[in-house]
């Protein structure tokens, strides 16, 4: 370093460092005579030499008090020439602990056995310059993570004369990047596991939605095989000689084959969506077939009814009705279905009729002429 009082080769001091211990251009100064030095009168009449020692003073103080880089020469072959507070506060020895000492002290055994020391002075030699990151030991035993510089210094004819080397402790910055690597490493740890758990899921929605489309695929050919059976029950009960009539939960009809159109007079469309009272039953009779509609919603199978009705053209007929709940797969009420007798017979002697209410005598019923129906 600059301002350094020690010998490169042994005997008293021969010269001086100077410049920028970075750069490969530091030179190596000649002695200057004892005449010249003893001479108070010789400054005053050399001012730029003055100027000169006065501005590597200044640079050797700057050295010396750098406390965050440890900076310091080696001769030629490696041992320790000069030592600032920044080498003595990160590798922990006081200057004359370790000046004239080689370089080597302060890496593990294991890079000495390796050879790392010899081998930066050789590249920095060969190159000017090397530069290494690794584990270095400070006095107590004690590592940190070193970023170290070696720069090799040759006097003005291009001799080598030594080195300049300068370290930082980057054990801080080396812990933070290993904190980070391993919150990152974690963070992928994470990142992954949740992929593989988004990948579980989508492959579960997509069988969820497969298997979805398959009920959907099954449940449309139910509703085909459903409406297939029920067109076919259609085509049947339209060709039966037997009335048949179907009313929904309001007890409105819904179905209305063509042998109740022969027996009653009345058409589908006429009949379609209204109550039996306002066609084919007389009001006489609601509270009867209201108690029948009652028991075939419960589920009476045996809820059968028989009763007069009127035919479009006002006539009063007999009916025997058959009636089936209409329910479906989960057992709910939908209506029910009425099926009739066929025309020709006459109403059983005895029957308690709605319209017997109308006071006449019930010889006057048996008198009277009465058609049958299937209704």
């Amino acid at each position: 370093m600059a301002g350094s009082r020690k010998e490169f080769a042994g005997g008293e001091e021969k010269g001086t460092l100077r410049g920028n211990p970075e750069r490969g251009g530091s030179h190596y100064d000649a002695p200057s005579h004892d005449s010249d030095q003893k001479n108070p009168a010789h400054d005053a009449r050399h001012p730029p030499e003055r100027a000169l020692g006065e501005s590597e003073e200044r640079f050797r103080l700057l050295v010396e008090s750098i406390k965050d880089y440890a900076i310091f020469e080696l001769d030629a072959q490696g041992h320790v020439l000069s030592w600032n507070r920044g080498a003595e506060r990160i590798k922990g020895y006081r200057p004359e602990e370790i000046i004239g000492k080689h370089f080597s002290a302060f890496y593990t055994p294991e890079d000495i056995r390796e050879g790392r020391p010899e081998r930066g002075l050789q590249e920095a030699a060969a190159k000017g310059r090397y530069e290494d990151e690794g584990w270095r030991v400070r006095k107590d035993g004690s590592q940190f993570w070193a970023d170290a510089v070696i720069t090799a210094l040759r006097d003005e004819a291009g001799n080598l004369r030594g080195f300049a080397k300068i370290t930082r402790d980057l054990t801080e910055h080396r812990q933070k990047d290993l904190e980070m690597a391993k919150a990152k490493e974690q963070l992928e740890v994470r990142v992954h596991e949740r992929t593989s758990e988004l990948e579980k899921a989508d492959q579960s929605l997509q069988a969820e939605i497969a298997e979805h489309k398959l009920s959907e695929a099954a449940r449309q050919e139910l509703f085909q095989d459903r409406n297939t059976l029920l067109a076919l029950l259609e085509v049947v009960l339209d060709r039966s000689p037997i009335g048949c009539v179907m009313n929904d939960v309001d007890y409105r009809v819904t179905y209305w084959n063509p042998a109740a159109e022969r027996i009653f007079g009345f058409t589908r469309e006429e009949v379609a969506g209204k109550l039996p009272y306002e066609t084919f039953v007389p009001p006489g009779a609601r509270p009867y077939f209201d108690s029948i509609r009652e028991r075939v919603a419960h589920g009476d199978l045996g809820a059968h009814a028989a009763s007069e009705h009127v035919t479009k053209d006002g006539r009063t007929i007999y009916c025997e009705w058959y009636n089936t709940p209409l329910r479906d797969s989960s057992g709910a009420f939908h209506g029910a279905g009425f099926y009739g007798a066929q025309e020709g017979r006459g109403a059983p002697e005895g029957f308690l009729q709605p319209v017997a209410r109308s006071g006449r005598a019930p010889a006057e019923r048996a008198g009277r002429r009465k058609d049958s129906c299937g209704a």
